[in-house]
């Protein structure tokens, strides 16, 4: 599931900017220029949202050029740095039609053309070179690429996904499961 429910990541801060304690963070939007007017925003720190307000920002494309209260020098900058920024979501942009965010599709029901119903939507998994949605089929976790060639429907008010997903996907995992019960009973 998503790690914070309540709050999107923004981004994180990327590096330090100059000696009076400003940061360069790397934005992760489409829409950088949205959160121009921004006031604050959380930083997860240990596992801990630390609220930070902002004195000055600037965007340039997906970096944004930040002066925070209360971080006056190049050290307490350096801390910063990694750190990811977190924002409640109500802070995001209304999508436009036909637009949708990942969390939205969390619990939308999948529906398979072939197969019918898979299960439901667990989390939406980013990795370098892809999108995976993540499902439960059988007891058993599924990872299928978020493709429109597998996922041919959202219907958000209707919370449900139609797929049509790739031959041999589904059995792909279902013979992991009857490898794992063979080593299982070698052991024995």
């Amino acid at each position: 599931m998503l790690k914070h429910p309540e709050h999107f990541q923004l981004g994180k801060i990327g590096r330090t900017h100059g000696l009076h304690g400003d940061v360069i963070a790397i934005l992760d939007t489409d829409k950088p220029s949205a959160y121009a007017k921004l006031e604050g925003f959380f930083l997860e720190v240990n596992h801990t949202f630390l609220p930070y307000f902002i004195r000055k920002i600037s965007i340039r494309g997906n970096e944004a050029h930040i002066s925070l209260e209360g971080i006056t020098n190049v050290e307490q900058a350096t801390r910063l740095k990694g750190a990811d920024i977190y924002l409640p979501i109500d802070k995001l942009p209304k999508p436009t039609k036909g637009e949708f965010y990942f969390h939205d599709l969390l619990g939308c029901r999948l529906i398979d053309q072939s197969l019918g119903e898979l299960g439901t939507v667990e989390d939406i998994i980013e990795t370098a070179g892809q999108k995976l949605i993540s499902f439960h089929y059988q007891e058993k976790e599924v990872l299928l690429p978020f493709v429109k060639q597998f996922v041919t429907e959202i219907d958000l008010d209707g919370k449900t996904l139609k797929t049509q997903l790739p031959e041999g996907l589904i059995e792909l995992y279902m013979e992991e499961t009857k490898a794992e019960k063979d080593d299982a009973f070698e052991e024995e």
